[in-house]
């Protein structure tokens, strides 16, 4: 299985996004997106995710050599896309902030109490959203971006901000989901840390992939 991005273009009014784009990205493997900020990287993330519209190219899923066009609601059933920033905040509990979104998605509990032990929130089920670190808040972004059992995951700088010990656990988490064929790309501002955790790197600036290896 491959997701293939062909020619895709991305543009609001005179100032374009990227152009003319091309990436095919494998079934478990691991892509860094790397690039400034301003870049693309965040706008090319969320139209893989089905969550932004193509301008112009394709977006395919190719199976056994058959190339399959993806439409937008086809792109969200198979990605899965943790942004950036998520404000996990107030009294909620972990456990009913994720249920919430399952419910929307029609996905049943077991699901959710799965996916709280699969990114190690077990524990913190019934506390509160407000008492999480920042760690655990990605735990529970990346819990979320779960739900609907993608086959490709998108991460938008998702190391931000975390210390050297929540960052390795996470990376960890990764590897775990890279292992049941789930394909992931990393997007971040800088190379440095990325080499260690992904299969190549593909570097975006202005608009363009220059080298992807």
């Amino acid at each position: 299985k491959v997701m293939d991005l062909k020619e895709i273009t991305k543009s609001y009014g005179d100032n374009v996004v990227y152009e003319n784009l091309n990436l095919a990205i494998e079934r478990g493997e691991k892509i860094g997106l790397v690039g400034p900020n301003g870049a693309g990287k965040t706008t090319l993330l969320r139209a893989i995710a089905g969550i932004l519209p193509i301008q112009h190219g394709q977006m395919a899923h190719i199976i056994a050599g058959e190339r399959t066009s993806l439409e937008a609601n086809e792109l969200r059933a198979l990605v899965g896309h943790m942004p950036e920033q998520v404000r996990w905040q107030g009294p909620q509990s972990v456990h009913d902030a994720l249920m919430e979104l399952a419910e929307m998605r029609g996905v049943e509990e077991k699901r959710v109490s799965g996916l709280l032990q699969l990114v190690g929130l077990s524990e913190r089920m019934d506390g509160a959203l407000s008492g999480l670190s920042q760690g655990m808040r990605q735990r529970l972004t990346l819990a979320a971006s779960l739900l609907g059992s993608p086959k490709y995951l998108l991460l938008d700088e998702p190391l931000n901000g975390l210390d050297p010990v929540a960052a390795a656990a996470f990376v960890k988490l990764l590897h775990q989901l890279k292992d049941k064929g789930v394909s992931i790309v990393i997007s971040s501002h800088q190379v440095a840390g990325l080499q260690e955790i992904t299969d190549r790197i593909a570097l975006m600036h202005r608009g363009q992939l220059l080298a992807c290896n």
